[in-house]
Order: C-alpha cells, then sequence, then structure tokens
C-alpha cells in the first residue's frame, strides 16, 4: 500500500534558483521584499499506490474530484498577501512570488519545476487588475492588445495551457475583470491562445460583505478549490489595486516595451502611461534613470534620454533596414510630490510599425456646415501596433492657407468656425507614434449646405 509522506508546510525559494522549487527540503528564511518565493502546502509524496487519495474542492454545483493538482500563484502586491498565502488549503500547491522582482519567465519555470512533470487541473493567479489589464509583475500588464504585441506575453499564456490537463482551467482571482468590453476580450484572447478555459470575476474579489469569491464568468468558487475555509476568514482585505498615494501605471498598452526604427528619432511621452490616483493632474518626475543594451550586448546607451519629466528622446542606432538587433532596457523611478514609485522598467527593440488606419481602409470626408462650429479628433481614425491610440500629429498645410481657419492640435483634434466661401478642404497632416513610426494623410472637409455665397466683390452697378 502506497505511504503518504508530509513534506514541510512550506518551502522557501531564493529567486536566482527558480527551478529548484520541489527540489528542495528547506532553505534559510530570506527577506520577502527582496527575493520572491515559492510555497508548498502538504506536498505529497508517493510510492506505489494511495489507499485514501486527496480530495480537492468543487466548483459550484460540481462534484468533488480525487487526484486534482490544483496551484495557486499569489503576487507580494497583494494587501495582506501573507494571511491569503496562509489560508491556502494543504492540498493545494502555492506560489508567492514577489511581483517586483519576478519576470514572467520565472512564473513559468516556478509552475513548470512544481508539477515536476504532472499536468494541472487548474492555475489560479491572485493578483490586481486596472484599466491597463492583469498586474501580473510590475510593469507587465497583460491585455487583450499586449496579447498581440508582446512576444514574452503571448509565450507565457501559451505555456500555461501546455501545463494544465485536458479540461483544465486558468483562474483570475482579481476583481471587476468579467464583463466589460476590455476584460471580456481579454478573457477571449487568454482563451485562444492557452488553448483552455479562463474564469474571472465580474465584482469585488475577497471577504464579505464587500467582495467574494466567485468567478461568475464560469460560475466557480475559488475558495472551494483554493483556500480553507477557516483560514479565509482572517483575510480582510479584497484583490482589488489598494488606495494609494503613489503614482502607478495607468496603462501600458497592456505592454511593457515598445518597438523602436533604427536610425529614427524618438520623443515619447512615456509620463502619459503613468498617474497620480489623489492628484490625477499632478506633475510627475522621473529619476534615478539605469539603462542597458541587450542587444548588442553591453552596447552603448548614451543615445537614450529619460527626461526628469518623462521624455523618451534620442536617435536610435543604426539605418532603416540595417539587420542589427538593437534591444535596451530602461529602468526609472516616478515620484510624485514625497510620493515614489519605485524599480519600473520596460524594453526597447527594433521592429516599430508605422500608425495605421483602425479597422478603416480609407479616411472619410467629413461634412462642415458654412458658418458653424466644427470639431474632430483625428486619433479617432488610427491605430499603432506598439502605442496604441497614443498618438502625434502635425499639420502639413501651408500656413495662412485655405484652412488657416482650423486650430490644429498634435493631439489630433481640430477645430474652427467654417467660413462663409462654400469651398472643400485638404487637411494634409502626418501621424507619429513618437518612436520612428509615421504616416502621412490627407481628409476631405466636404461642405454640407448649398446656401448662396459671394463669388468676388460685389460690382457697383449704376442705375438712372
Amino acid at each position: 500500500m502506497f505511504k503518504l509522506l508530509r513534506l514541510e508546510d512550506r518551502i522557501v525559494l531564493d529567486g536566482a534558483a527558480p527551478g529548484e522549487v520541489l527540489k528542495q527540503s528547506s532553505f534559510a528564511d530570506l527577506d520577502h521584499d527582496d527575493t520572491f518565493s515559492a510555497f508548498q502546502h502538504n506536498r505529497s509524496a508517493f510510492e506505489n499506490d494511495i489507499s485514501e487519495p486527496l480530495l480537492t474542492a468543487d466548483a459550484i454545483g460540481a462534484e468533488t474530484y480525487p487526484d486534482e493538482t490544483n496551484i495557486l500563484l499569489i503576487s507580494s502586491d497583494i494587501a495582506d498577501d501573507d494571511v491569503l498565502s496562509g489560508a491556502v488549503a494543504d492540498d493545494v500547491i502555492l506560489i508567492r512570488y514577489n511581483a517586483g522582482e519576478t519576470d514572467l519567465k520565472d512564473l513559468s519555470s516556478l509552475i513548470n519545476d512544481a508539477l515536476a512533470g504532472k499536468k494541472a487541473d487548474s492555475i489560479g493567479f491572485a493578483l490586481h487588475s486596472s484599466d491597463a489589464g492583469l498586474q501580473l509583475t510590475r510593469g507587465e500588464n497583460v491585455s487583450a492588445q499586449s496579447l498581440t504585441q508582446d512576444i514574452d506575453h503571448l509565450s507565457f499564456w501559451q505555456d500555461i495551457g501546455d501545463m494544465l490537463a485536458d479540461g483544465g482551467r486558468i483562474d483570475l482571482l482579481s476583481c471587476n475583470i468579467a464583463g466589460t468590453a476590455e476584460g471580456d476580450a481579454l478573457l477571449a484572447a487568454l482563451e485562444d491562445i492557452s488553448g483552455k478555459n479562463v474564469a474571472a470575476s465580474d465584482d469585488a474579489s475577497g471577504n464579505a460583505p464587500d467582495g467574494d469569491w466567485i468567478l461568475e464568468s464560469a460560475n466557480i468558487d475559488a475558495a472551494k478549490i483554493y483556500f480553507d475555509a477557516d483560514a479565509l476568514a482572517d483575510f480582510e482585505g479584497l484583490l482589488a489595486v489598494p488606495e494609494q498615494n503613489n503614482p502607478y501605471p495607468s496603462d501600458f498598452g497592456g505592454s511593457s516595451g515598445f518597438l523602436m526604427n533604427e536610425g529614427a528619432e524618438i520623443n515619447y511621452p512615456l509620463f502619459s502611461h503613468f498617474r497620480d490616483p489623489a492628484d490625477p493632474a499632478a506633475t510627475l518626475v522621473f529619476e534615478n534613470v539605469s539603462k542597458m543594451a541587450v542587444e548588442p550586448f553591453m552596447g552603448d546607451t548614451g543615445w537614450l534620454t529619460l527626461t526628469t519629466d518623462g521624455y523618451l528622446q534620442g536617435t536610435v542606432p543604426g539605418t532603416s533596414g540595417d539587420a542589427t538587433v538593437y534591444e535596451y532596457t530602461i529602468g526609472f523611478d516616478v515620484k510624485s510630490g514625497t510620493d515614489t514609485l519605485a524599480g519600473q522598467s520596460f524594453t526597447l527593440k527594433d521592429g516599430n510599425t508605422a500608425p495605421a488606419l483602425d479597422g478603416i481602409t480609407a479616411l472619410p470626408d467629413l461634412e462642415i456646415t458654412q458658418g458653424a462650429a466644427f470639431s474632430a479628433s483625428l486619433v479617432d481614425y488610427f491605430n499603432d501596433a506598439e502605442t496604441g491610440k497614443n498618438l502625434f500629429f502635425t499639420d502639413n498645410n501651408p500656413p495662412g492657407g485655405d484652412t488657416s481657419w482650423l486650430t490644429f492640435n498634435s493631439d489630433g483634434t481640430v477645430s474652427g468656425t467654417v467660413p462663409n466661401d462654400g469651398v472643400k478642404y485638404t487637411l494634409n497632416f502626418t501621424v507619429s507614434d513618437g518612436l520612428g513610426g509615421t504616416v502621412t494623410e490627407s481628409l476631405t472637409l466636404q461642405t454640407a449646405n448649398t446656401a448662396p455665397y459671394p463669388t468676388g466683390a460685389l460690382p457697383t452697378i449704376d442705375i438712372t
């Protein structure tokens, strides 16, 4: 008969050796802020057969299933993550990680090592989410958009799908993911990439009275799957982004990096991706900048500057079509008043594409009315694979020309009062992503009404 051997309740993993998670029996205690940790509750070692298989918790309305393998990853960014980790059920594999020190490859390796060749029935992620997407690690906001742009995001979720058994499921323990257009698009993209079902909540996740543990998109009770009910009662928080006064990433387009063009001059407002929730209009300061050349390794980074007001500037090495691969990583802190968001980073790589028309094949003619106010937003018609709607517009019409009645702004908004001359106007402009990708377009403003108008100065008619 098989014996069920109990290992130590917690196994602490040095962040430098993610592949060691199941091969160690004990380590010296490590500072939670300095390294990510993987914990394993009640791991089971089997020698032949088992007479009394473990039962895992069930989904709502479902029966329990023997021999399930469920994994829960808990981000250090969760408030009271120690309490939540302590509530994980004994038959669930728990992986805790430092969100500021762990990358996606680390997470994938931790899960793979924990499974030791087995397939998981469910892999859960307890983390924060925001308008920018899932905050899997700091600077790695996963969104439907990032999954089409960032190869690391794509590869990670493909790996997760591969580590799940047939019929396995990804559980996202976070607040308000399902039920919005952006959230539902993210869930659909994750299911398409992983090939597995994805469950998420459409309201606050956490303990009552403000939250629950139901993942409504798939009718899953995460509390029954992953936690001990009595211990979970000690967790008083929600899996929402905590109230804070320091700035935080408000939108990375779901991506932790941007693509640039060789030889291009870049001038990108990185500050547009951060805000202070206590004062959205606050001026942010970017400091403690560090730079590293990944490709070519240890190459020159002197060309790249991040200004204190948050502009990325410089002329990218190489020339257009250069076969050399360029990749740079830049790190920085963002400060608002006395509060600081430390340890932010992202990557610049070559391979930028120019902005393109968004879902249309040609720009429409816009109707204008003589003597009436007119306004339009050109950004509505464009999108960029790297920066989304974060685009910059330049008026190419000559000063004092027939479009001088228009005010043309760099964000693509145009406005003015239409003259009573009854003609149509051509608006010529350039769209830039700030990273070397540009496209030049033109758009026609066509008078809609046909009221009479003078074609020139009226003559004086002599009558007798």
